[in-house]
């Protein structure tokens, strides 16, 4: 049986996007080595992750279909937190990585299926979970030296973990604001999540009763648009400019 935050970080997240059919948070130490941490990666994602575990889940009396699923590198959570907040609460900190998945796969909902449909047209979905996490090219790889770091957490995955972080606090009253769910700011080379969420508006809140997906599969407000592609396009020069040439 899943630990309780386990069972509780799920619950989250139906009440979250409870249009998910199913959510599937599994520690990589259940594993095998074909799910390897992936750079500085504290969890992982993709849209066909839940394939890959079905084998896993199945064995587990877990599999309920296709759905959500992200595999928690926990290892890596406590030994990076523990030198920097002595005493911090595991389960919280476990489960704000959980939310961060989540806003990679509700924003993945247009973006990756559209990215991978060759790729999945090539190759049938039960293969995935013969052969192992699939052999993405290199554009899919966060925190590669030759990317810049904001790779794979653009506008769309800031606006949906804004989105994310407003519906647990509100919905589940789990204690989490935009900066604690790992989005924007310095570690990504761009402005700070605060004025992401400023340029969003009210947003989250107004549109707190639409589906999820349903609302980020919609265009986001325009200030929200023009900051964000403002604020990526001095970061690129920026990167540019620091690169070796």
């Amino acid at each position: 049986m899943p630990a309780d935050w386990i069972s509780d970080a799920e619950s989250i997240c139906r009440s979250v996007c409870p249009e998910l059919s199913a959510v599937y948070i599994v520690l990589r130490a259940e594993l095998n080595s074909s799910f390897d941490q992936c750079g500085r990666c504290l969890g992982y994602t993709s849209p066909f992750l839940d394939v890959q575990l079905e084998p896993f889940l199945e064995r587990d009396g877990r599999w309920a279909g296709r759905g959500f699923a992200t595999v928690i590198y926990e290892d890596a959570i406590l030994a990076a937190w523990r030198a920097r907040r002595p005493g911090f609460d595991v389960d919280w900190l476990l489960t704000t990585v959980v939310l961060h998945e989540l806003a990679h796969h509700t924003e993945r909902g247009r973006s990756w299926r559209h990215k991978l449909a060759v790729e999945l047209a090539e190759r049938p979905l039960k293969d995935w979970a013969n052969t192992g996490p699939p052999k993405l090219s290199r554009e899919f790889l966060s925190f590669d030296a030759d990317l810049p770091p904001w790779h794979n957490h653009g506008a769309e995955f800031i606006r949906s973990a804004i989105h994310v972080v407003h519906r647990a606090w509100t919905l589940c009253g789990f204690p989490i604001h935009s900066q604690q769910i790992d989005a924007a700011g310095e570690l990504y080379g761009l402005a700070s999540i605060g004025d992401y969420a400023h340029a969003l508006g009210d947003e989250p809140a107004r549109l707190a009763d639409r589906p999820l997906l349903e609302v980020l599969a919609s265009d986001p407000p325009e200030a929200f648009s023009i900051f964000a592609a403002a604020d990526l396009a001095a970061a690129e020069a920026e990167w540019e400019r620091r690169s070796p040439t």
